[in-house]
Protein backbone atom coordinates (compact mmCIF):
# COMPACT_ATOMS: atom_id res chain seq x y z
CA UNK A 1 0.00 0.00 0.00
CA UNK A 2 1.20 3.51 -1.02
CA UNK A 3 0.02 6.19 0.69
CA UNK A 4 1.95 8.86 -0.54
CA UNK A 5 4.45 11.37 1.08
CA UNK A 6 3.58 15.09 2.43
CA UNK A 7 5.33 17.73 4.04
CA UNK A 8 3.31 17.68 7.51
CA UNK A 9 0.55 16.06 9.22
CA UNK A 10 -2.11 18.75 8.12
CA UNK A 11 -0.85 18.51 4.45
CA UNK A 12 -2.00 14.36 4.66
CA UNK A 13 -5.23 15.33 6.64
CA UNK A 14 -6.17 17.75 4.03
CA UNK A 15 -5.87 14.60 1.78
CA UNK A 16 -7.35 12.78 3.30
CA UNK A 17 -10.39 14.81 4.78
CA UNK A 18 -12.90 11.88 5.11
CA UNK A 19 -13.75 8.23 5.91
CA UNK A 20 -14.99 8.17 2.53
CA UNK A 21 -12.35 9.32 0.66
CA UNK A 22 -9.74 6.79 2.37
CA UNK A 23 -12.25 4.11 1.37
CA UNK A 24 -12.25 5.22 -2.54
CA UNK A 25 -8.18 5.26 -2.45
CA UNK A 26 -7.27 1.98 -0.56
CA UNK A 27 -10.02 0.70 -2.84
CA UNK A 28 -8.06 1.95 -6.02
CA UNK A 29 -5.08 0.59 -4.45
CA UNK A 30 -6.52 -2.81 -4.20
CA UNK A 31 -8.59 -3.18 -7.02
CA UNK A 32 -7.98 -2.56 -10.41
CA UNK A 33 -9.70 0.25 -11.51
CA UNK A 34 -11.30 0.28 -8.04
CA UNK A 35 -14.16 -2.02 -9.42
CA UNK A 36 -14.61 -4.52 -6.33
CA UNK A 37 -13.46 -8.10 -6.48
CA UNK A 38 -15.29 -10.84 -4.16
CA UNK A 39 -12.51 -12.91 -2.35
CA UNK A 40 -14.67 -15.19 -1.82
CA UNK A 41 -14.74 -16.06 -5.51
CA UNK A 42 -13.09 -13.70 -7.74
CA UNK A 43 -15.51 -15.27 -10.64
CA UNK A 44 -18.86 -13.63 -9.04
CA UNK A 45 -20.99 -10.88 -9.69
CA UNK A 46 -20.46 -8.29 -6.93
CA UNK A 47 -23.09 -6.18 -5.52
CA UNK A 48 -22.68 -2.51 -3.76
CA UNK A 49 -24.61 -2.50 -1.04
CA UNK A 50 -23.13 1.32 -0.02
CA UNK A 51 -21.05 2.52 2.72
CA UNK A 52 -18.31 0.82 1.07
CA UNK A 53 -19.93 -3.15 1.43
CA UNK A 54 -20.50 -5.32 -0.92
CA UNK A 55 -22.03 -8.68 -1.26
CA UNK A 56 -20.60 -11.86 -3.60
CA UNK A 57 -23.52 -13.04 -5.32
CA UNK A 58 -21.86 -16.40 -5.72
CA UNK A 59 -21.57 -16.88 -2.31
CA UNK A 60 -23.98 -14.84 -0.70
CA UNK A 61 -21.22 -13.60 1.38
CA UNK A 62 -20.65 -9.69 2.03
CA UNK A 63 -17.21 -8.21 2.27
CA UNK A 64 -15.26 -4.89 1.87
CA UNK A 65 -11.88 -3.69 1.04
CA UNK A 66 -10.35 -4.43 4.27
CA UNK A 67 -10.34 -8.47 3.67
CA UNK A 68 -6.79 -9.47 3.24
CA UNK A 69 -5.21 -6.41 4.54
CA UNK A 70 -3.18 -5.19 7.58
CA UNK A 71 -7.13 -3.54 8.26
CA UNK A 72 -8.83 -6.73 8.36
CA UNK A 73 -10.87 -7.25 11.56
CA UNK A 74 -9.92 -4.03 12.95
CA UNK A 75 -13.47 -1.86 13.30
CA UNK A 76 -11.05 1.64 13.87
CA UNK A 77 -11.88 4.00 10.97
CA UNK A 78 -9.15 3.66 7.70
CA UNK A 79 -8.75 7.37 8.34
CA UNK A 80 -6.94 7.16 11.60
CA UNK A 81 -5.13 3.68 10.69
CA UNK A 82 -4.17 6.19 7.42
CA UNK A 83 -3.24 9.31 10.43
CA UNK A 84 -1.00 6.21 12.24
CA UNK A 85 0.69 4.82 8.82
CA UNK A 86 1.82 8.09 8.11
CA UNK A 87 3.30 8.93 11.80
CA UNK A 88 5.12 5.67 11.71
CA UNK A 89 6.39 5.80 8.71
CA UNK A 90 7.95 9.38 9.10
CA UNK A 91 9.19 9.64 12.46
CA UNK A 92 12.61 7.97 12.56
CA UNK A 93 13.11 7.58 16.14
CA UNK A 94 9.60 5.67 16.30
CA UNK A 95 6.41 6.32 18.44
CA UNK A 96 5.02 4.38 21.10
CA UNK A 97 1.74 3.23 21.38
CA UNK A 98 0.88 5.03 25.11
CA UNK A 99 1.32 8.59 22.25
CA UNK A 100 -0.83 6.78 19.00
CA UNK A 101 -3.50 6.18 21.80
CA UNK A 102 -3.79 9.82 22.71
CA UNK A 103 -3.42 11.07 19.10
CA UNK A 104 -6.06 9.31 17.47
CA UNK A 105 -8.34 8.56 20.25
CA UNK A 106 -8.08 5.26 21.17
CA UNK A 107 -7.56 3.18 23.66
CA UNK A 108 -3.66 1.54 24.62
CA UNK A 109 -4.63 -2.19 23.55
CA UNK A 110 -5.99 -0.82 20.23
CA UNK A 111 -3.28 1.40 19.64
CA UNK A 112 -0.48 -1.52 20.36
CA UNK A 113 -2.25 -3.71 17.87
CA UNK A 114 -2.60 -1.05 15.52
CA UNK A 115 1.31 -0.26 16.09
CA UNK A 116 2.36 -3.67 15.17
CA UNK A 117 0.26 -4.44 12.46
CA UNK A 118 2.04 -1.22 10.77
CA UNK A 119 5.54 -2.13 11.32
CA UNK A 120 4.93 -5.47 10.48
CA UNK A 121 3.42 -4.86 7.38
CA UNK A 122 5.70 -2.26 6.54
CA UNK A 123 9.29 -4.28 8.05
CA UNK A 124 10.03 -1.49 10.39
CA UNK A 125 12.19 -3.05 12.82
CA UNK A 126 12.93 -1.45 16.58
CA UNK A 127 16.90 -0.21 16.85
CA UNK A 128 17.19 -0.70 20.60
CA UNK A 129 15.83 -3.15 22.27
CA UNK A 130 14.24 -2.39 26.04
CA UNK A 131 15.99 -2.04 28.96
CA UNK A 132 15.56 -1.06 32.89
CA UNK A 133 12.18 -1.87 34.31
CA UNK A 134 10.40 -3.57 31.81
CA UNK A 135 6.17 -4.60 32.10
CA UNK A 136 4.79 -7.70 30.35
CA UNK A 137 1.31 -8.40 29.99
CA UNK A 138 -0.57 -10.36 27.27
CA UNK A 139 -4.13 -9.90 26.02
CA UNK A 140 -6.58 -11.09 23.31
CA UNK A 141 -7.84 -8.61 20.43
CA UNK A 142 -10.85 -9.68 18.76
CA UNK A 143 -14.99 -8.98 20.48
CA UNK A 144 -16.36 -10.75 23.02
CA UNK A 145 -17.93 -14.16 22.22
CA UNK A 146 -21.31 -13.10 24.51
CA UNK A 147 -22.17 -9.89 22.71
CA UNK A 148 -22.09 -11.75 19.08
CA UNK A 149 -25.71 -12.80 17.32
CA UNK A 150 -26.09 -16.23 18.21
CA UNK A 151 -25.36 -17.63 14.66
CA UNK A 152 -21.64 -15.77 14.97
CA UNK A 153 -20.63 -17.06 18.11
CA UNK A 154 -17.45 -19.05 18.46
CA UNK A 155 -17.79 -22.68 20.39
CA UNK A 156 -15.25 -22.90 22.92
CA UNK A 157 -13.88 -19.73 22.85
CA UNK A 158 -14.33 -19.05 26.63
CA UNK A 159 -11.66 -18.06 29.02
CA UNK A 160 -8.37 -18.13 27.78
CA UNK A 161 -9.07 -19.60 24.49
CA UNK A 162 -8.12 -17.59 21.53
CA UNK A 163 -10.25 -19.48 18.35
CA UNK A 164 -11.73 -16.29 17.49
CA UNK A 165 -9.20 -13.78 19.00
CA UNK A 166 -5.75 -12.61 17.86
CA UNK A 167 -3.28 -13.34 21.16
CA UNK A 168 -0.88 -9.84 21.71
CA UNK A 169 1.98 -9.38 23.59
CA UNK A 170 2.81 -5.90 24.82
CA UNK A 171 5.84 -5.20 26.47
CA UNK A 172 6.52 -1.67 28.51
CA UNK A 173 9.64 0.06 29.40
CA UNK A 174 8.60 2.23 32.20
CA UNK A 175 9.50 5.95 30.87
CA UNK A 176 9.99 4.51 27.44
CA UNK A 177 8.96 2.87 24.93
CA UNK A 178 5.84 -0.04 24.28
CA UNK A 179 6.41 -3.01 22.11
CA UNK A 180 3.42 -5.10 20.44
CA UNK A 181 3.60 -8.17 19.18
CA UNK A 182 1.23 -10.47 17.82
CA UNK A 183 2.36 -14.32 18.85
CA UNK A 184 1.37 -17.99 18.03
CA UNK A 185 -0.47 -18.16 21.43
CA UNK A 186 0.18 -17.24 25.15
CA UNK A 187 2.07 -20.41 26.46
CA UNK A 188 5.57 -19.96 27.46
CA UNK A 189 7.36 -21.49 24.06
CA UNK A 190 5.38 -18.54 21.90
CA UNK A 191 6.16 -15.83 24.70
CA UNK A 192 9.80 -16.57 25.34
CA UNK A 193 11.34 -15.73 21.75
CA UNK A 194 9.76 -12.66 21.09
CA UNK A 195 10.62 -11.54 24.72
CA UNK A 196 14.03 -12.38 23.90
CA UNK A 197 14.02 -10.70 21.08
CA UNK A 198 12.49 -7.79 22.82
CA UNK A 199 14.15 -6.95 25.60
CA UNK A 200 17.66 -6.48 26.82
CA UNK A 201 19.13 -9.30 29.33
CA UNK A 202 19.88 -6.29 31.54
CA UNK A 203 16.60 -5.31 31.99
CA UNK A 204 14.02 -6.24 35.41
CA UNK A 205 10.95 -7.66 34.05
CA UNK A 206 7.63 -7.28 35.56
CA UNK A 207 4.39 -9.58 34.84
CA UNK A 208 1.54 -11.27 36.39
CA UNK A 209 1.53 -14.50 37.88
CA UNK A 210 0.90 -16.54 33.68
CA UNK A 211 2.56 -19.74 33.52
CA UNK A 212 3.87 -18.46 30.08
CA UNK A 213 6.70 -16.40 31.40
CA UNK A 214 8.34 -19.40 33.55
CA UNK A 215 11.20 -19.72 31.14
CA UNK A 216 11.75 -15.60 31.31
CA UNK A 217 11.80 -15.60 35.46
CA UNK A 218 15.30 -17.54 35.10
CA UNK A 219 16.78 -15.75 32.61
CA UNK A 220 16.21 -11.98 33.84
CA UNK A 221 15.74 -10.56 37.17
CA UNK A 222 11.98 -10.91 37.27
CA UNK A 223 9.24 -10.39 40.14
CA UNK A 224 5.38 -11.41 40.02
CA UNK A 225 2.01 -9.76 40.88
CA UNK A 226 -0.34 -12.21 41.77
CA UNK A 227 -3.96 -11.07 39.57
CA UNK A 228 -5.76 -14.45 40.82
CA UNK A 229 -5.59 -13.66 44.46
CA UNK A 230 -6.33 -9.60 44.21
CA UNK A 231 -2.64 -8.24 44.09
CA UNK A 232 -2.30 -5.54 41.78
CA UNK A 233 0.72 -3.61 43.37
CA UNK A 234 3.81 -5.35 45.47
CA UNK A 235 6.38 -2.55 45.98
CA UNK A 236 7.79 -1.36 42.61
CA UNK A 237 5.77 -4.15 40.96
CA UNK A 238 3.30 -3.19 38.92
CA UNK A 239 1.54 -4.34 35.75
CA UNK A 240 -1.46 -2.23 33.90
CA UNK A 241 -4.66 -3.41 33.66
Amino acid sequence: MIIGKFNSLYDFLDAFPTEDGCIKYLELQIWENGIPISPYDPTSKVYNRGDGMYRCKNTGKNFNVRIGTMFEGSKVPLRKWFVVICLITSTKKGISSTQLSRDISVTYKTAWFMNHRIRECFGIVMEEKLDGEVELDETFVGGKNKNRHYNKKVKNSQSRSFKDKVPVMGMFQRGGKVVCKVVRGTSYKSLTIPILRTVKRTATLFSDEWCGYKTVSKLYEYYVVDHDHGQYVDEDCVTAQ
